[in-house]
């Protein structure tokens, strides 16, 4: 009676063991490294060679820049010559330590969890496979302000069915909302109160403003790195206060645009949040 008990204790404790790994394999939430989180060290031990964990966007962060807004592919790749396998999470939290902006989808590979801290994660669903590489990816809409910060973890994995012989690496990337665009957002002489509203908008804008003479305006969309998309209204207008009742063209995705306004020789723009 002791020796079966013995035996079913012991089959309970490599269970018990087995299970924890398969929960950690397909992907746990809360070990980012971000502030008061440790990382995937605190199970993964005793692996060889450095795993190095990159942190890129697509559109890319321009000097550590994110544009307001932006709709972003955010791309972890953890690197470990010696290994064929890899895992990750990741946060991006803004200067509170709360979730920035919003992670939307992920490709391939990847899913989102939340962490007991209520923190949303993306992280893997199963070891991807990759020689000495693999890059897991997911969808990321920027903040209409303030700093994010991206805490990433990589683990390169052996598959030996236990945490030992396994390798983590660990990075991170502070962005700032940028502060240069394509197009001067400054008021020149011979328009006054410029005013846009709502903002961020979804469709339909209205766009205020106050020339000193008559002039011919022209109002147009640009992005952000100043590529012009569409022009919105020419037409000749006398001094003094307007409100133009506008629409976006359609498919735009969400982010930072803006609205450049010319008569004669004077340019005044503002800036325009998409939303939805």
């Amino acid at each position: 009676m002791k020796k079966s008990l013995l035996s079913v204790l012991a089959l309970s404790a490599i269970f018990i063991s087995s299970t924890a790994f398969i929960i950690h394999s397909a992907g746990e939430a809360g070990y980012t490294g971000s502030p008061s989180e440790t990382t995937c060290a605190s199970c993964h031990s005793g692996g060889t060679g450095t795993t190095i964990v990159g942190i890129t966007g697509s559109p890319a962060f321009t000097s550590n820049q994110y544009v307001p807004g932006q709709t972003y592919t955010v791309n972890v790749n953890v690197q470990n010559s010696a290994y064929n396998s890899f895992g990750f999470g990741c946060e991006i939290l803004n200067s509170s330590n709360t979730d920035a902006g919003n992670m939307t989808s992920c490709m391939s590979g990847a899913q989102f969890l939340t962490a007991t801290n209520g923190r949303k994660n993306a992280t893997h669903t199963t070891p991807k496979t990759g020689t000495g590489a693999a890059t897991f990816s997911f969808v990321w809409v920027a903040p209409s302000t303030g700093t994010a910060t991206i805490y990433a973890a990589g683990n390169a994995v052996n598959n030996s069915n236990n945490f030992n012989g396994d390798k983590v690496g660990t990075s991170s990337l502070v962005l700032s909302p940028t502060t240069t665009t394509g197009v001067k957002e400054a008021v020149a002489t011979g328009f006054t109160d410029i005013s846009i509203f709502p903002n961020p908008i979804v469709s339909k804008f209205k766009i205020s403003y106050n020339i000193a003479t008559d002039a011919i305006v022209n109002t147009s969309l640009y992005d952000i790195q100043g590529k012009l998309l569409n022009e919105l209204i020419n037409e000749k207008q006398v001094s003094g206060n307007h409100t133009l009742k506008l629409s976006l063209p359609d498919g735009l995705p969400k982010g930072a645009y803006i609205v450049k306004l010319v008569a004669n020789s004077n340019i005044g723009a503002q800036r325009l949040i998409i939303v939805e």
